[in-house]
C-alpha cells in the first residue's frame, strides 16, 4: 500500500511539472505595441535561453511592448555577462537590473548555472518593467525553476501597477 501512495505521489508530481504553461487572454489590446530592441551579449550557448525569456514575456506585455533581439549599437535594453559584482552587495546574484529604470541586465560570469538563463532573464526583465521581490513568484529574491517558469499573474499584476496599465491588457501564466 506504501509503495502505491510513492508512485501515485511521484505521478501527481509528475504530471504537475510537466504540465505545459497555462495562459490568461487579454482583454483588450493596444493597436501597435512598442517595439523593445534587446541586445544580448551572453555566451553563445545561453542565447536561446534568453530568446525564451523574452518570448515569455512577449505573451505576457506583447499586446503593450514587444521585445526583439537585434545585433548592434542601437538597443534598448543590452543582456551581458560581466566579471565584477555590479549587482550591488548580494555577493552570490546570479543577475541583476534596476527597478523600473534599467536598461542592462548584467549576468555574472560564473554565478549562474546555464539552465537557470530563461528564468533569470525572465526575472531581472520583471524588474526592468517595475516588479519588485516577492516570495513564490516569479519576483521571488532566491532562484527557484518551479517559480522562474513564466510571467505569473502577481509579476504581471506589478508590472501593470508600475506602468499605469490595465492588468486586463496583459496576460500571465498559470502553473
Amino acid at each position: 500500500m506504501i509503495e502505491l501512495s510513492r508512485f501515485a505521489c511521484f505521478l501527481a508530481l509528475f504530471l504537475f511539472t510537466c504540465a505545459p504553461v497555462q495562459w490568461s487572454h487579454p482583454k483588450s489590446t493596444w493597436d501597435t505595441p512598442v517595439t523593445v530592441r534587446v541586445c544580448i551579449d551572453l555566451p553563445a550557448r545561453n542565447v536561446s535561453a534568453a530568446r525564451e525569456a523574452l518570448d515569455s514575456w512577449n505573451v505576457a506585455v506583447g499586446s503593450w511592448k514587444h521585445f526583439v533581439v537585434t545585433d548592434g549599437n542601437n538597443c534598448d535594453i543590452t543582456v551581458l555577462e560581466v566579471d565584477t559584482n555590479v549587482c550591488g552587495g548580494e555577493d552570490n546574484a546570479y543577475a541583476c537590473a534596476l527597478i523600473g529604470v534599467g536598461k542592462t541586465v548584467w549576468f555574472r560570469k560564473g554565478k549562474y548555472p546555464d539552465n537557470a538563463v530563461k528564468g533569470v532573464l525572465m526575472h531581472e526583465l520583471g524588474h526592468i518593467l517595475g516588479a519588485s521581490h516577492i516570495p513564490g513568484t516569479l519576483m521571488n529574491s532566491r532562484y527557484d525553476k518551479y517559480d522562474n517558469e513564466c510571467p505569473d499573474v502577481t509579476t504581471v499584476a506589478q508590472v501593470a501597477a508600475y506602468n499605469h496599465l490595465n492588468i486586463e491588457t496583459l496576460a500571465w501564466c498559470y502553473r
